[in-house]
């Protein structure tokens, strides 16, 4: 059996070697009586009966194909299960294999190939009704929810895999089981069909919504039913994509954990403490030839240097403490970072493009914003958000080394503050000019909701120290 979708992109290619040539019958044997045979299909008198005619409607070609394509792919992988997984738990010590080799070679395979058994197996019973198979998809949608597993962790699958076929034993093996199964691919391949199959279901349902649109024979209850499933497959496909970016932010700072030197921050030696990895990026230091990894935790953001292929941590700034000045002298790729907290610590910053320039201070405010003392409201947020002071300002007064040079006003104004307000205070005690204010123990609380400071906030460059700090 050879098939291949055109639409779909899915295949099933199984060579034409026959179970004598191998010398091992009776297992080809069994894996065959376990697959899902065309001639004993419900559906297969009225697919028959299509076929039969001169003008095959295009509703009728979406569901024989994807049931056939459906088909293929559960009998695929039946294959994955009874020709590799099985024999690999069996003979695991044979070829010095751990629980944890199979476990992550295989993932939640299992699983996936009885969920997809059981919806075959639905769809089926359809015989052939498009509405009725979108209908199955909405039912079961919850049972997509272990694709989400398979597809995050399929990296780490390929990599244990790679990691495995080093030793020439299991090589040879490997090479044995996909002749006996007849396949023209090898096991790599056959474990990234869940992959490719789950992220092509959503096409069927294109194409039904399609067809409807142009032919308009489908009630409103038939279409509602369609587009609820084009619905529900296309947010499993995004929750999927979410998912895989995630882990491999996870992969990333596991990396970057094991490549940095000179990292200690309060004994929190773990960087998965400061919570996902949001941006990375390169970037060179103003008045310098020297350039700087930017990593940007939710609770940090690490700046980093490169040196003989390992990572030198130079700073970190808290996201709860970080100044940021969007628009510095007259290059309009600059931006400025400060502590708060320490306003030694100090950067001028020239980012390679106004694009990254954008994402960067976007993600910066985001992350100052969501880590201010008050609750800011929503509408306030998004206008800050969505404000571009990529402009140059005003010219860099004197930048050198690596900009750590503090501005007098900035000395004289932390303090100044430091002598007027207690250790314990969270907010400035003196009320804001023109803002409404009101005193909570003996802390003053901004009333947000002004207009007045959604003004402020923007042309001070997001929360600066003159007004909220």
């Amino acid at each position: 059996l050879s098939f291949v979708s055109s639409s779909t992109g899915y295949s099933s290619a199984r060579s034409s070697l026959r179970s004598s040539e191998i010398g091992e019958e009776s297992f080809l044997s069994k894996c065959i009586l376990n697959f899902f045979r065309q001639e004993s299909l419900l559906s297969e008198a009225r697919r028959l009966k299509l076929m039969k005619k001169s003008n095959i409607s295009q509703f009728d070609r979406i569901a024989m194909e994807l049931l056939e394509t459906e088909r293929c792919y559960v009998n695929d992988l039946s294959d994955i299960i009874q020709g590799y997984l099985n024999f690999f738990i069996g003979h695991r010590e044979q070829f010095q294999m751990t629980v944890d080799d199979v476990s992550n070679t295989f993932g939640c395979i299992e699983r996936i190939y009885l969920f997809n058994k059981r919806l075959f197996c639905q769809l089926d019973r359809t015989l052939l009704n498009v509405v009725q198979m979108a209908r199955c998809f909405v039912d079961n949608i919850d049972g997509f929810k272990d694709y989400v597993t398979y597809c995050a962790n399929y990296q780490k699958m390929v990599d244990t895999l790679a990691n495995l076929v080093k030793n020439p034993n299991i090589v040879h093996c490997l090479s044995i089981r996909q002749a006996m199964l007849g396949h023209s691919l090898p096991l790599s391949a056959y474990l990234l069909k869940p992959v490719q199959r789950v992220l092509k279901y959503h096409l069927f349902m294109e194409n039904v919504l399609k067809q409807s649109s142009e032919s308009r024979v489908f009630s409103d209850a038939d279409l509602a039913t369609v587009k609820k499933a084009l619905q529900c497959l296309t947010c499993l496909a995004d929750k999927i994509n979410e998912e895989k970016k995630r882990v491999e932010h996870w992969e990333r700072v596991r990396e970057l954990q094991s490549a940095l030197h000179s990292w200690s921050l309060d004994k929190r030696d773990d960087l998965f403490e400061y919570g996902d990895l949001l941006l990375e990026g390169v970037f060179k230091i103003a008045g310098s030839k020297t350039n700087r990894q930017l990593f940007l935790f939710e609770e940090m953001l690490l700046i980093v240097k490169e040196r003989n292929n390992a990572l030198i941590c130079k700073d970190y700034i808290m996201c709860s403490s970080i100044m940021l000045n969007e628009s510095v002298g007259s290059d309009p790729l600059s931006f400025q970072v400060m502590s708060y907290d320490n306003p030694k610590i100090q950067y001028i910053f020239i980012a390679t493009s106004l694009e990254q320039k954008r994402k960067w201070m976007k993600e910066l405010k985001r992350m100052m914003l969501d880590h201010y003392d008050v609750k800011i409201p929503e509408k306030a947020k998004l206008l800050m958000l969505n404000t571009d002071n990529v402009a140059a300002k005003q010219p860099i007064s004197a930048v050198s080394g690596e900009c750590r040079k503090v501005p007098k006003y900035l000395e004289k104004k932390r303090k100044h503050r430091d002598a007027s307000v207690p250790k314990t205070s969270v907010y400035r005690n003196r009320p804001v000019h023109g803002l409404k204010s009101a005193t909570v123990g003996n802390k003053s609380v901004i009333d947000l909701n002004s207009p007045l400071l959604v003004l402020l906030l923007v042309f001070e460059n997001i929360l600066s120290v003159d007004i909220l700090l």
